[in-house]
Formats: C-alpha cells, sequence, structure tokens
C-alpha cells in the first residue's frame, strides 16, 4: 500500500513538472534585447550615420569598409553594404575570387512595404521556403535553421533568424559543384512605420565565432535618429 502511494505522488509530480515546464515560457526562447555595451575589448570602431529619411545610425568594426550606401527618396530603398577588406579580392566584373577565398559582409535594408517587402515576422518565415527553393534548384544544400527567436534592436521589436547551408557557385556555364563555400547567415528584422527594417550578416562558417563579434555590435549601437 506504501509503495503504490509512493508511486502514485510520484506521477503527481512528474505531471505538475511536465505542466510547469510547458505553460511558464520555458519552452520558447526569451526575447533577446540588443542595447550598448560598454567596449572594454579594445576594438575599435567608427560610426555610421544616415541623415535622409529614414535617419539612423550604428557603430561597426573599424576592419569593415562600407562598400555601398543608397538613401530613400532618391531610392526605393535604403542599402548600407559594409565587407572586411579580406572579403574584397574582386576589383572588377570580370575578375573571378580566389579559390581560397572567405567571405564576410553585413547588410542594412530598409524599404517600404510592398508585395514583395512583408512585415517582419512573415519575411522570417519566408527564408525557409525560399532556401526550399533554391535546394531544389540546386543552388545550395543542407539548409538548417540554426534558431528562430524574438528581439529587440534600437528599442523596436522584430524578429531573428540564424541558418547555416553549403552554397555553390553560379558561372556563365552553370553552377560550379567543385568549390561549395559553407555559409552562416544571421538575419533581424523589425518594423517601423511602414517600413521595414532588415540587417544581415553573411559569413564563411570557419570565420563565424568571430563576425557575430562585430554584427551583435551593429545591433547594440543601431538607433533610429528621428
Amino acid at each position: 500500500m506504501k509503495k503504490k502511494s509512493m508511486i502514485f505522488y510520484r506521477s503527481i509530480l512528474l505531471v505538475i513538472s511536465f505542466l510547469l515546464f510547458t505553460f511558464s515560457g520555458c519552452r520558447i526562447d526569451k526575447i533577446i534585447t540588443y542595447t550598448p555595451v560598454n567596449n572594454t575589448s579594445g576594438e575599435i570602431y567608427s560610426t555610421f550615420s544616415a541623415t535622409e529619411i529614414p535617419p539612423f545610425s550604428f557603430e561597426y568594426p573599424n576592419n569593415y569598409v562600407i562598400t555601398s550606401y543608397q538613401s530613400m527618396p532618391r531610392f526605393p530603398s535604403t542599402s548600407v553594404l559594409l565587407r572586411t577588406i579580406e572579403s574584397l579580392p574582386v576589383t572588377t566584373i570580370t575578375d573571378e575570387a580566389p579559390k581560397d577565398f572567405i567571405f564576410n559582409g553585413i547588410d542594412v535594408y530598409i524599404a517600404y512595404f510592398n508585395e514583395y517587402v512583408p512585415t517582419a515576422e512573415t519575411a522570417i518565415d519566408n527564408i525557409a521556403v525560399k532556401y526550399e527553393q533554391y535546394e531544389e534548384a540546386g543552388h545550395v544544400k543542407d539548409f538548417k535553421i540554426i534558431y528562430k527567436r524574438q528581439v529587440v534592436v534600437g528599442g523596436f521589436k522584430g524578429w531573428e533568424i540564424k541558418y547555416s547551408f553549403i552554397k555553390y557557385e553560379i558561372t556563365l556555364i552553370g553552377i560550379d559543384y567543385s568549390h561549395p563555400t559553407p555559409l552562416v547567415v544571421r538575419q533581424v528584422y523589425f518594423d517601423y512605420q511602414d517600413m521595414s527594417f532588415n540587417l544581415i550578416l553573411t559569413s564563411d562558417a570557419s570565420i563565424i565565432d568571430k563576425t557575430e563579434k562585430g554584427y551583435e555590435h551593429i545591433l547594440q549601437t543601431f538607433k533610429l535618429l528621428e
């Protein structure tokens, strides 16, 4: 009788523990807030500021250079492209990247909502669909979502996704399967008024631990100036 009672009470405790785990939110990643932090690492950063609509700024590591900046309203969207010096071996459109080329880039895109630019949550969900199509076409393989979570960037709630895949080069004569490139991507989307903000890190998988630090500093210091 005593043994049956112990089994009964143990079963009750297991059920209660399961319910607490399920409904306390432990199964859902908490919202990650990117906020400015004190620079104790000795890293040197530069500040980029966009004064036109929409005005914003962020700090970026000094080993990056801004290779392109287009701003609204002259263009339908604002874009800022950052690359490391090591990621710029190609100087003309006819040059080919060396086979040991290691890519590392951070892009910031801002665009008004339209049929091709959805809200943040929809944009995040569309990524898996897009890469399934890429895999079917043979452009990539082994697409994998590492995590998807809610975040706060510059005081605005949004979504972040991290994923990996192996990329093949598309050449003039077809797809080159001889030099696959493992890549890791992190993307943050958030909405502001009638605009979508998209901050993207695309990095060779071999250096992702290093490149994520620079990307996270941009997220931590990103702010709207309005």
